[in-house]
């Protein structure tokens, strides 16, 4: 299949094509790019990865127990970054993260297709690993875990050259594999065990005029050392295989995972604002004060100097056993200051500006990320695939991502910093209702048109809408999530906040006093008298 581009004035070509390997490996590869350097930005998106969809509708279970993710060249030769960095690559059990606007109304109003940042592979700037020249990060082996596939798949990358801009053309394509195998005999599903992956990302900033906010990145000064923490919440029960942390190392020094929340934790009585002349005190002093036994994981900053400038590498992490329930929280603790190495994003346009910009290296702000993937055995023996939004409030976000948290994100320019209020919660519910259910209008519709036609029937029309509106909010608020395979699992409750029931009885009240009002009549007309004749004299 080959998709017509146009770059300057001259036009090319890209191809997508696949081929099956031995031991179970299928790879798909695009390309050729050819790129200049600039830190340029390419994108690709595809649906149905892997070829599942028709082996889903037969009825059939496979899983993923390798994958391999990277640029090459022509003859499949691996490159390294520099001069390819790989933004990101996110292979979703959905349609992920897509440019598609055709399928905004099928979000909006059937819930259905929207933006899913859930992931079963992950493939990030910082994946290599730091020594150059070797690629064993590329590919990863599941050491007798296995990825169950129960949705067509989809892949959604950008890569960027980072040479000098002006660079001589250099062509080059990206590759991915995967080791399928079956997993429906006794004998798979007693020589793998399925695995999970939870992705979730720091608190930061949605700007419609910002590039880099689309992302929900978190501004932090360029020139002093800072620290943050998010709180979240796990969707799913089960044990730890391994995190991963995704960061951008120009400005990340470390960071800290802890079982429990910020206020069980004792951090809360910390001043997390401004800046810091000592970072590493801080660091020892949460780590040490923390109660014993919830400190779980530490990442450290991982870089390699190429020529005059630093570039990322795998970062640095280390987890201690653990075994956590649904709902448990999660507290994390991110450092962060400046490098005294040139940065590989000198020269990356775009920061703060929508479109293009000044060279990020000129703005006072840096947009950073620390997004951990936690792999995990879930307790039920299947593979679950959920994302969602740490926030500086405790129960600011829900266990995993909705359309609720999207209102959140707009309401709120970022992820909310304190805890939700009743009128919060208000606007979520009115949003999610008029956003999200296609069948609200026409039941909105039926009851205008019968409130019109039968008069004497308003009292309980008004009263049935509010009931519907209530248990319509009540019952879907957490189902209507992005990765609704994984959310129906949760049930309607299981990101349920004890407002949610205050919202519910705000909703009926509201609807009361139309009902009581139009129950008890219109006001009786008052008489008004001419005054008399001669008092008008």
């Amino acid at each position: 299949m080959k998709f017509p581009f146009r770059l300057s004035r001259s036009t090319f070509n890209l191809t997508h094509s696949s081929c099956e390997g031995q031991d179970g490996w299928h790879y798909e590869r695009v390309g050729p790019f050819q790129s200049q350097g600039g830190y340029d930005w390419w994108s690709v998106y595809w649906n149905d990865f892997g070829g599942f969809r028709q082996r889903l509708e037969r009825g059939n279970l496979d899983g993923i127990i390798a994958h391999v993710s990277a640029p090459v060249d022509r003859r499949n030769r691996m490159i390294s970054l520099p001069p390819i960095h790989v933004h990101h690559v996110h292979v979703t059990p959905s349609l992920g993260l897509h440019n598609r606007i055709e399928l905004i109304p099928e979000c909006a109003f059937r819930g259905r297709h929207c933006l899913d940042a859930s992931m079963l592979i992950q493939h990030h700037g910082d994946a290599q690993c730091d020594d150059d020249g070797r690629y064993d990060c590329m590919g990863d082996d599941y050491m007798g875990g296995i990825k169950e596939v129960r949705a067509p798949l989809s892949v959604f990358g950008h890569f960027n050259d980072v040479r000098p801009i002006g660079s001589d053309v250099m062509e080059w394509y990206y590759l991915i594999g995967v080791r399928v195998t079956e997993y429906e005999s006794e004998f798979a599903k007693t020589h793998w065990t399925p695995l999970s992956e939870h992705a979730f990302g720091q608190p930061g900033t949605f700007v419609p005029w910002q590039l880099q906010s689309y992302v929900v990145t978190l501004p932090i000064p360029r020139q002093v050392c800072t620290a943050f923490y998010e709180v979240l919440y796990m969707p799913f029960p089960g044990t730890l295989w391994r995190f991963q942390v995704h960061a951008h190392q120009a400005m990340f020094l470390g960071s800290d995972l802890f079982a429990g929340g910020i206020s069980s934790l004792g951090l809360d009585r910390l001043s997390w604002e401004g800046a810091w002349t000592n970072i590493t005190t801080l660091r020892q002093f949460v780590q040490t004060n923390v109660p014993a036994g919830s400190w779980k994981c530490t990442s450290d900053r991982n870089t390699i100097v190429v020529g005059d400038k630093e570039f990322d590498r795998r970062t640095k992490v280390h987890c201690d056993p653990w075994t956590f329930a649904a709902g448990d929280a999660i507290t994390v603790v991110s450092y962060n200051g400046p490098s005294q190495a040139k940065s590989s994003f000198e020269g990356m346009k775009g920061g703060l500006g929508r479109g293009g910009g000044t060279p990020l290296e000129h703005n006072t702000l840096f947009p950073q990320h620390v997004s951990w993937f936690l792999e995990y055995y879930a307790t039920d023996d299947r593979s679950h695939y959920t994302y969602s939004w740490g926030s500086k409030a405790e129960h600011g976000m829900d266990n995993i991502g909705t359309l609720r948290d999207t209102f959140r994100l707009v309401f709120h320019f970022g992820t909310p910093e304190t805890p939700p209020t009743l009128t919060d919660e208000v606007m979520y519910a009115s949003s999610l209702l008029l956003w999200s259910y296609a069948y609200l209008w026409e039941m909105v519709l039926v009851f205008m048109v019968l409130y019109v036609v039968i008069p004497f029937a308003r009292p309980v029309l008004v009263g049935m809408h509010g009931l519907f509106a209530a248990g319509l909010y009540l019952s879907h608020s957490c189902v209507y999530a992005f990765n609704s395979v994984d959310a129906k699992l949760l049930g309607p409750f299981s990101c349920t906040h004890p407002s949610w029931w205050s919202v519910a009885f705000l909703l009926l009240a509201l609807h009361a006093v139309p009902v009581y009002c139009m129950a008890k009549g219109p006001p009786p007309k008052r008489k008004i008298r001419a005054p008399p004749l001669d008092a008008l004299l």
